[in-house]
């Protein structure tokens, strides 16, 4: 069973494309996602500030919070990939149900998560099948069941 998420952090961490923007709660965090996804191409990433470290962690890692990844995602027109975290940082790759019309190797090469090889087609989804998905994700705290994943440690 898959845990909830609470979205009760001080603070959420987004990257879009080469930006960082901090905000304050999960609905400025939607209004951000969805004015980046009117571009034709891009990247969004989201974590969150998930408390501070104890004073030893602090003083050997040189970190003072936790950070908690929830999703990456990367777009080119219509193709999608999609990635997202659980609390261990384990990758859950949303795999494809139905590709988009173009998943060819120059589209692919777009949406590679910064990785050298292109995204592989099995997890090409459509934009609108990956924007449901965000959706619904930040409604319910979880990822979203009528999905399905390849887990990646």
């Amino acid at each position: 069973m898959k845990k909830m998420v609470n979205f009760d952090h001080t603070r959420f961490f987004l990257a879009i494309n080469e930006s960082d923007i901090e905000l304050t709660n999960i609905l400025e965090v939607r209004l951000q996602i969805n004015e980046a996804l009117c571009s034709s191409k891009g990247s969004v990433s989201l974590a969150a500030d998930d408390g501070q470290r104890p004073w030893w962690q602090r003083f050997i890692f040189g970190t003072k919070i936790y950070v908690r990844s929830y999703f990456l995602f990367e777009w080119f027109e219509e193709t999608c990939g999609l990635i997202f975290q659980d609390e261990d940082a384990s990758e859950y790759r949303v795999l494809s149900n139905e590709q988009p019309k173009d998943t060819s190797e120059d589209i692919r090469k777009q949406i590679s998560f910064g990785e050298y090889k292109l995204l592989e087609t099995k997890y090409c989804i459509t934009k609108e099948t990956a924007l449901k998905a965000i959706d619904d994700f930040l409604e319910s705290g979880k990822r979203p069941d009528w999905l399905e994943y390849k887990f990646v440690k």
